[in-house]
């Protein structure tokens, strides 16, 4: 199903919609989340987790970092064609009912800082989320591949990346696993692309990031993507597994949280601080 993407921009619709323009997108307020406020959980693995990802940098190191990819153009396009009616899709349609007025993080992808913030934004504002933020390891990475071990700074605002309408971006440069064990429960919906067995080739690390995944979608949040290692991992969590509704290829997973489970082992979202 994917083809080379095309920068894409989003339609005029997504700014200022009219009756019967932009089905299912809805515009809301724009909050802002102090990335300090939503990180404070404090993981009982976080060790575990740690020692892990160490071991993933250390042969990181002696070789290269992972391919750039461009999921983000190629579910912006999706999206697109979903809410211009080029394409009506049942799976496309509960997503965006799904994100819309919602935090959305996009794990792993790899492009470089400026091009990627910049497609994420046109994602964001298809999917009316009221914050999204992009979680990438070598977001900001060297020859060697460092990254800090801070999770909790917005590098967009130290970039000055321009925010969009209507939804705050932000990019943050650190490993997944470590941002996600952080975050409070049920707080979230995700989007993760290309994080498979070349990438990441420890099967401890998809399972310890399919279990924070659990925990952290909201109830009834959705958790979508392509070539996500992590993701086909969910049906085993209870998620539910509505891949065909999507009905893009094998290779693109798409799972509900049921509203009915609720995880209880750290504080609320309704507890971190937005400031309206």
């Amino acid at each position: 199903m994917w083809t080379t993407p095309l920068r894409h921009s989003p339609p005029a619709h997504t700014a200022a919609p009219t009756a019967g323009e932009g089905e299912g997108l809805r515009l809301v307020p724009k909050p802002a989340i102090a990335l300090g406020e939503l990180l404070r959980r404090t993981s009982p693995k976080l060790s575990e987790y740690r020692s892990l990802i160490a071991s993933i940098e250390f042969e990181r190191a002696m070789g290269s970092l992972p391919p750039k990819l461009t999921h983000a153009a190629q579910w912006a396009q999706v999206f697109d064609d979903h809410l211009s009616r080029r394409v009506k899709s049942a799976g496309v349609q509960e997503i965006v009912d799904r994100t819309s007025g919602q935090l959305m993080l996009d794990l792993g992808g790899g492009e470089p800082p400026a091009e990627r913030v910049s497609l994420l934004q046109d994602l964001a504002v298809l999917l009316g989320v009221s914050s999204f933020i992009s979680v990438e390891r070598y977001a900001l990475a060297n020859d060697q591949g460092t990254f800090p071990a801070e999770i909790s700074q917005d590098l967009g605002a130290a970039l000055k990346i321009p925010q969009p309408p209507q939804t705050q971006a932000m990019l943050v440069q650190g490993d997944m696993l470590e941002f996600l064990a952080a975050l409070p429960d049920n707080c979230c919906n995700v989007t993760m692309n290309g994080i498979d067995g070349f990438v990441v080739h420890y099967p401890q690390y998809h399972d310890f990031v399919a279990d924070e995944l659990a925990r952290v979608l909201l109830p009834g949040g959705v958790a979508f993507g392509s070539n996500a290692v992590p993701l086909q991992r969910l049906e085993a969590r209870g998620l539910e597994n509505l891949g065909h509704l999507l009905k893009l290829g094998p290779s693109v997973s798409f799972f509900r949280k049921p509203r009915e489970r609720l995880s209880c082992t750290g504080p609320s979202i309704r507890e971190v601080k937005l400031e309206l």
